[in-house]
């Protein structure tokens, strides 16, 4: 939560309409669970990102390919 509150603070809050504030949050979310660990962490060495250690697994090697991957289906289940 303290790197969320920094980009708040740095972003002066919710500026501008409810819309879009949600919206960033939610950007803000994504990036920051598929962006991958620092290489020179101990929990790199076991999981690549946030993402990893909750699942136990990654689509691909890229921490992109996997974000596109994971929401393409937008929610919805097959």
């Amino acid at each position: 939560m303290n790197a969320m509150a920094r980009w708040l603070d740095s972003t002066r809050f919710f500026h501008g309409h409810w819309v879009s504030a949600e919206r960033s949050i939610r950007a803000w979310a994504l990036l920051h669970d598929f962006g991958p660990y620092c290489p020179r962490s101990k929990i790199s060495q076991t999981y690549s990102s946030p993402f990893h250690k909750l699942n136990g697994f990654v689509y691909h090697a890229n921490w992109l390919h996997n974000l596109l991957i994971s929401t393409s289906m937008s929610g919805c289940s097959r």
